[in-house]
């Protein structure tokens, strides 16, 4: 499905086609088993490898002939595999665990141990080149964009992984996947964050159901809280500012907390969330949560 009408809620310019799928050439995109010109590639659409074999009936060329219809490494597209290892009917067989994470960082200022936990909560993807989409709030600060990048890049270097970044602007077709979603600070006004998230709901939900994993970024007076409540990812509210506080990591074994210094300072534009469910918290200054992590089956 087309996922912009619904992202465009949440200010994205861009859509989720589909999270999960193979990669066609540049130029190309995915229909059913085969890759085909894209609509508006023009004249710039490269054509398909000249040297490339015939393969029997069923097959199709990925590097050697292959089922796309039970292959685990071409499962339903070249280069798509699977987790699980099964592919049945051109679909991997196997539930992947979707994750939504927040965190009360807004990455303004930050050290290594927040540098971490957002690294942490990108590789909770399972990818080595973890795919981001970066969604931004209307006016956003290009510098808070920067600094966010800039932590990302850090943070995931210490779990041995890189990330690229897939512009929101592009309207994601079949040949292209998306691993992580960063919903940037924000500070519109609640209500219309909520109401945005509201309208993001069933989009976000097939995002994760998919393995997908959504990481909110808030800072004192953020409203990312609330578009992730209004869509149904956590049950949370706003706290209190926690700039100059230790924070403490209080669930050491969840995949968060991984590498993540106990305590560490809480720098310059963070915050607490309150209504956290038991269970939940990764982080804390004392009196609210600081970091959060809820698995989606």
């Amino acid at each position: 499905m087309r996922w912009l009408a619904a992202l465009a809620a949440v200010a994205l310019t861009g859509c989720f086609d589909s999270v999960v799928g193979g990669e066609c050439r540049p130029g190309w995109v995915a229909e059913g088993s085969a890759c085909r010109p894209a609509a508006d590639a023009g004249d710039d659409a490269p054509g398909p490898p000249t040297d490339a074999p015939a393969c029997g009936a069923g097959a199709t060329w990925c590097g050697a002939c292959v089922d796309l219809v039970s292959d685990p490494d071409h499962c339903g597209a070249c280069g798509a595999v699977c987790g699980s290892g099964l592919c049945s009917s051109g679909a991997c067989v196997g539930a992947a665990a979707g994750h939504v994470v927040l965190i009360g960082h807004d990455y303004r200022r930050y050290h290594g141990a927040a540098a971490r936990l957002l690294g942490n909560a990108a590789a909770l993807s399972g990818a080595l080149d973890v795919r981001v989409a970066l969604a931004a709030a209307p006016a956003a600060d290009p510098a808070t964009t920067a600094a966010v990048s800039q932590a990302l890049t850090a943070g995931l270097a210490a779990t041995g992984r890189t990330w690229r970044a897939v512009p929101m602007g592009d309207a994601l077709p079949r040949d292209r996947v998306v691993d992580v979603l960063v919903l940037l600070p924000r500070t519109t006004p609640a209500m219309d964050a909520f109401a945005a998230g509201a309208a993001a709901q069933a989009a976000l939900a097939e995002f994760l159901a998919a393995g997908g994993t959504v990481i909110g970024l808030d800072g004192p007076g953020g409203t990312t809280v609330e578009l992730m409540r209004g869509a149904g990812l956590l049950d949370a509210t706003a706290g209190a500012p926690a700039t100059g506080h230790p924070i403490d990591v209080v669930a050491p074994g969840d995949a968060l907390a991984v590498g993540v210094a106990s305590p560490y300072l809480g720098e310059l534009g963070t915050t607490t969330f309150a209504g956290v469910a038991p269970g939940v918290a990764v982080a804390m200054d004392g009196a609210g949560v600081v970091a959060m992590h809820v698995a989606r089956p």
